[in-house]
């Protein structure tokens, strides 16, 4: 601490004083406000890992993710934490903004606390491997993002029995052309990030219905050819102008596959054709073996087609492709974490006699994989047990309903839906529904969903929560 020359001793002392306040406030305030998982949690994070990382997720340093209303987060996981919106705001406003601060300080910290519990719950219950904070560890910080991560709408060609209008305009009645913000303005500020980009990666929606993406590729293209293109897509759309694209660009394509049994894929993925869903496949699994690039195939594990994951490993197997299966929520009705904890062990008995092979780098990636959800489905028989042996209160369901009710007063529609599922006669099975709603999502991405949701079918969704 350098003290100014020739400053009265009384002085000398109040500037001491000072700072030492000034120090005291800082530290204060960097420990009251942070709430970092245990050391020997990360410690053992980083044996497993191998990773000299400093903290758990690199997630605002490295990234971030623009929604269909122009809302910014740092990813797709945590939208309960905005970082800006925009046209209101400009991307490198966002970028350089004070939430975007305050969530890398928590994070540096190992504290998930800012809207990022299902990290969290990864983290606490050692399950590494298929964590989504695990993607960033690759990226390196710096001045500009290297990673952005497009959801900028939900137009979709299909109708799937999971999916809902806030993913799917299938779903929408009398809907118009699709009214977009993305325009010239939000072009002209992309192209001053995309030359530092080492990833773009692009979800819906069906991304190749999506427009305004082919603007987007166009100039990671000309601006950025090495920047690594991720495509999340339904494989029901591949043309020559696709296929043009990817022979100019660094496409790496993650395609959702459910069923590889024809009728039941099509009961899942409604308006889809299985064979030519398949034909597309091998495209794009010849495509990324070719160039040497990554090929994802993506399961969504519901009551109806857990048998088939076995399956669909050995298939993916078979492609040199990589799994990523997902943590299915809802509808509660198809999924499996919904079940009593009984019949979720009986789903954990059968999967576990399944030992996949490890021969090769994918594989091996795939087993850890199917492992990691091996694990959760051990975590949701502990969750079920705990819906049997606990009766929740008026109160403690109260806690999840009245802050929703709350923000939903501004909406008439919205208000009235959300009256009928705070009055849903049976508490254990409300709070069962509306649990994930508050860990995993945000009252916002909820809304979005019961605007274009009917209200009776939320209402037996919730029934069928057991325990």
């Amino acid at each position: 601490m350098a003290i100014p020359d020739k400053m009265p001793i009384f002085v000398v002392n109040l500037y001491i004083i000072l700072k030492v306040v000034n120090a005291l406030k800082k530290i204060l305030t960097r420990t009251t406000d942070l709430h970092p998982l245990p050391d020997e949690i990360f410690t053992h994070y980083q044996a497993a890992k191998a990773t000299e990382n400093n903290c758990f997720c690199s997630a605002p340093m490295v990234s971030m993710r623009i929604g269909t209303d122009g809302t910014v987060y740092a990813c797709n996981h945590n939208t309960s934490f905005p970082l800006g919106k925009f046209p209101g705001q400009s991307l490198q406003e966002i970028w350089k903004g004070r939430p975007i601060k305050k969530l890398r300080r928590h994070l540096q910290h190992n504290d998930f606390s800012l809207g990022c519990t299902m990290c969290g719950e990864d983290a606490l219950n050692g399950r590494f491997d298929a964590a989504s904070f695990t993607m960033f560890d690759k990226y390196k910080s710096g001045k500009w993002p290297a990673m952005l991560d497009f959801r900028l709408s939900n137009v979709c060609n299909l109708q799937c029995i999971m999916c809902s209008g806030l993913s799917s305009t299938q779903f929408i009645q009398n809907r118009g052309p699709a009214d977009t913000i993305y325009d010239t303005e939000f072009f002209n500020q992309l192209e001053a990030f995309i030359p530092h980009l080492d990833t773009a990666r692009f979800i819906g929606g069906e991304p190749f219905a999506i427009p305004v993406y082919y603007e987007i590729w166009k100039r990671i293209v000309r601006l950025n050819p090495d920047c690594k293109i991720i495509v999340q897509t339904n494989a029901t759309i591949l043309n020559d102008r696709i296929k043009a694209l990817a022979s100019k660009g660094k496409f790496h394509f993650s395609v959702s596959l459910d069923s590889l049994d024809k009728a039941t894929y099509e009961s899942i993925r409604r308006k889809a054709d299985f064979d030519q869903v398949m034909d597309h496949i091998r495209y794009f699994a010849h495509y990324a073996s070719e160039s040497q690039r990554d090929f994802v195939l993506c399961f969504c594990p519901m009551r109806m087609n857990y048998k088939e994951i076995p399956a669909f490993i050995d298939f993916s197997n078979e492609l040199g492709g990589m799994i990523c299966l997902n943590r299915f929520l809802y509808p509660a009705h198809l999924a499996v974490w919904s079940l009593p904890a009984n019949e979720i062990s009986k789903i954990l008995q059968f999967l576990s006699a399944y030992q996949p092979p490890e021969q090769t780098p994918a594989a091996a990636n795939n087993a850890r994989f199917f492992r990691d959800y091996l694990n959760l489905l051990q975590q949701w028989i502990d969750q079920a047990q705990h819906r049997k042996s606990h009766k929740n209160s008026s109160a403690e369901v109260a806690a999840l309903t009245e802050p929703l009710l709350t923000l939903a007063r501004e909406n008439e529609d919205l208000y009235a839906k959300m009256q009928q599922i705070a009055q849903h006669p049976e508490l254990q099975q409300l709070y069962g529904y509306l649990k994930p709603v508050q860990d995993y999502y945000s009252p916002q991405l909820f809304f979005e969903f019961l605007e274009t949701a009917d209200i009776k079918k939320v209402l037996e969704d919730i029934g069928a929560v057991k325990y």
